[in-house]
C-alpha cells in the first residue's frame, strides 16, 4: 500500500520560505528581529515632534496664564483709579463752648465785637484764619452752653503749625501776656468756658 505524504509536499513548500526571497529569517546575530527595531527607530522619530508639541503647548500656557493675571491687575488699578467719591473733605473748624452768665449777655457782646472781631481780624488778615463767627444758641440746663464761637481754618496742620504767630499777633492786638490774663480775669465775670472741640467739614460733593 502506498501511503500519500501531503504533509511532506506541505513542508517542502513551507520549510524554507527565505528561499523565495533569498534572505534568511533565522541566522547569527538573529538578523530574524532586526525589522522590529528598525520599525521602533520609526516610531521613536515620529513620537519626537509630538513631545517637543506638547511643552510648546505647556510653555504657551505658562505665557497666556502670566499675561492674563498681568490684565487683570491692570484692569484693577483702572477700576481702582476712577471712583469717585461723591464727598470730600473740606476746612477746619475750632469751636469753644461758651455759657453767658444771667445778665451779661450784652456785656459779653461788646467784648466780642472790640477786642475780640480785632484779634480774629488780623488772624484772618495774616492767612492764619480763613473766618470767623458767633453762634447763640439755646441752653437745656444751668450748666450748658448758650453761644459758640466758631473759626475755620484751611486745616488741621496750619491750626497746630501757627501757634507762634498765633501768640505774637495776639499781642500786638490785645497787649502782652500779662494783659491778656488781665482780660481773662475780668471776663471770668461775663462768661464761663466749656471747652474747645475741632471738626472737619465734610463737602457732599466730588473733589
Amino acid at each position: 500500500m502506498t501511503l500519500s505524504r501531503p504533509d511532506c509536499r506541505r513542508s517542502a513548500s513551507f520549510a524554507r520560505p527565505e528561499a523565495a526571497s533569498g534572505k534568511p529569517i533565522h541566522g547569527g546575530g538573529s538578523p530574524g528581529i532586526a525589522p522590529a527595531i528598525g520599525q521602533l527607530d520609526v516610531d521613536k522619530s515620529v513620537l519626537g515632534p509630538y513631545g517637543a508639541e506638547r511643552r510648546w503647548s505647556r510653555m504657551n500656557t505658562k505665557v497666556l496664564g502670566t499675561a492674563l493675571a498681568v490684565s487683570l491687575a491692570l484692569l484693577g488699578l483702572s477700576v481702582y483709579a476712577q471712583v469717585t467719591r461723591p464727598y470730600h473733605s473740606g476746612t477746619v473748624w475750632q469751636i469753644q463752648f461758651i455759657r453767658v452768665k444771667p445778665g451779661m449777655d450784652s456785656a459779653y457782646k461788646e467784648w466780642l465785637a472790640t477786642d475780640w472781631k480785632r484779634e480774629q481780624e488780623a488772624f484772618k488778615s495774616h492767612g492764619l484764619t480763613l473766618g470767623y463767627k458767633v453762634l447763640e444758641a439755646e441752653s437745656h440746663n444751668a450748666a450748658d452752653f448758650n453761644m459758640m464761637l466758631i473759626t475755620e481754618v484751611k486745616d488741621l496742620a496750619t491750626l497746630e503749625s501757627n501757634e507762634q504767630k498765633y501768640d505774637e499777633l495776639a499781642q500786638q492786638v490785645i497787649g502782652s501776656d500779662e494783659q491778656q490774663r488781665q482780660g481773662y480775669r475780668t471776663r471770668e465775670a461775663l462768661r464761663d468756658p466749656l471747652g474747645t472741640r475741632v471738626a472737619r467739614e465734610v463737602v457732599l460733593s466730588p473733589q
